[in-house]
Parts: structure tokens; sequence; C-alpha cells
């Protein structure tokens, strides 16, 4: 009976090895694969005329998820006679607000400037985007915050970029079908700031029900810093759903 014994659980020892090892080489490779990232599709940058951006409604959208809610506000503005697109987004999830301002230029959708303040990690930021050139800081504002030091950027970049929170407007300009590929450059304020390319694939339409409203929608896939899912309105262009990879809950329009 011992010798029974014995050799399951040496068996059951062998299999628990060969699972640690499956799930570090797992591991291993999926940091491979995010840190190799590189434009898969076509390259498509800010005043491509891929974007249909005459097309753009300049709409207003609340979305919420349990214990959160978010409001995206779209909205005309001049700065020194220049047309651009000012972005607020208010943002709240479990009591913590994180106002985000973002300004982008109307004829391109290049990235200009952005001012946010992240409540959950408790630093502000000031960021300018001006011929090629990423200027700014990031500032904490308590002494608890994660940032303990101002971070302060001064980069040259080879070509303008697209600002991650207006993905969803960025997507609604597209000229979006099934199988359509783009790769899209987008601003990324790690390790002193660098360019993540969003390496977009459109899935296929989709009926989407939320609160019993029915909406036809294009099922978009976003691969860059972070995997996300789009539910882009087909008709509207404007974002029904979003979701995060590894995140359990939906970022849901809410019409009420």
């Amino acid at each position: 009976m011992f010798l029974v014994l014995k050799g399951f659980f040496h068996k059951e020892v062998n299999r628990s090895w060969v699972w640690l090892l499956v799930l570090a080489v797992l591991y291993s490779c999926s940091k491979n694969e995010q840190s190799e990232n590189i434009p898969l599709y076509q390259k498509i940058l800010p005043g491509s005329k891929e974007l249909e951006i005459v097309k753009k409604d300049l709409h207003s959208n609340k979305y919420s998820k349990p214990w959160g809610t978010m409001v995206y506000g779209l909205e005309e503005i001049f700065i020194d006679n220049n047309k651009y697109w000012q972005l607020n987004i208010d943002f709240m999830v479990n009591g913590k607000a994180s106002p985000d301002t973002v300004y982008f230029d109307a004829k391109t959708l290049a990235f200009y400037k952005k001012s946010f303040k992240n409540a959950f990690s408790e630093y502000t930021g000031n960021l300018k985007f001006e011929n090629n050139k990423l200027i700014g800081k990031l500032a904490p504002y308590t002494e608890d915050s994660q940032l303990k030091t101002p971070l302060l950027y001064d980069r040259v970049f080879p070509h303008e970029v697209f600002e991650p929170a207006m993905l969803n407007y960025l997507l609604g300009v597209l000229p979006l079908k099934k199988g359509y590929k783009v790769s899209l450059p987008m601003l990324d304020l790690n390790n002193g700031s660098s360019i993540i390319w969003a390496n977009v694939e459109v899935l296929g339409k989709e009926n989407v029900r939320i609160k019993g409203k029915k909406y036809e929608t294009w099922k978009v896939l976003s691969r860059g810093s972070r995997e996300k899912t789009f539910w882009i309105d087909t008709e509207k262009k404007a974002m029904i759903k979003m979701e995060n990879k590894g995140v359990w809950f939906q970022w849901k329009l809410n019409e009420s």
C-alpha cells in the first residue's frame, strides 16, 4: 500500500512540475511578445488620407461598469487660430476621480497636449507634443504618491503620434470592414516615453444588447501596450462597449 501511495505522489509531484514549467514558458513568451512591439500591418500616421476625419461627429457619451463611470466629451476649440479637438474625460472608479483633458489636431488627429490627475497613484501630468518633440512632466501631489520625484520628458520622435485616450474616437474615423488591419503609433509614457504600435484588426460585425437596446457594431481588436476589444457602432461610429484583456468587467454605454 505504501509503495502504491509513494508512486502516486511521485507522479503528482512530477505532474505539478510539468505544469509549472509550462506556465513559466507561457509567461516568458508573453513577455517577449510584449517587448517586441512592432507594426504588423499597414501604418496609419496622423494626417493619413485613410482617416475619414470630415465624417467625425463630435459626440459625448457616458460609460459604466460596476463601481465605475467614465464620461467622454469631445468639442472643437481654437488655440492660436488653429483648430483642435478637446477631449474631456471624467473617470471615476471606487469613488476616486481621475480627470483627463487631451487636445489633438482637428485636421490630422495628431496628439498636441494633455493634462491629467491620476488619483490612484496620486500624481499629475502636463505634457505637450510639438514639432515631433514631447516635453512636460509628471509630479506627485501627496507624500503617498507612487511617483516619489517629478518625472521630466524631453524627447524627439521620428513622426507625430496618437494619444491612447482617444483610440475609440480614432477607430470611428477608419474605414472599418471585416478583415481590415492597420497599425497605429500611440504615445507611451513608460521608460522615458516611446511609441507603442496598436495593431488593430476588425473581427467582423456583432450585434450588442445593452439594457434591452440593440446596436449593430464592428468588433475591433487592438493589441499594443494592452490588448483591448472595442465594439464600434456601425452607423454613429461611437464606442458602444470596451473590454480590457484580463479585466472582469466591460465598460458599456450608459444612455440612461
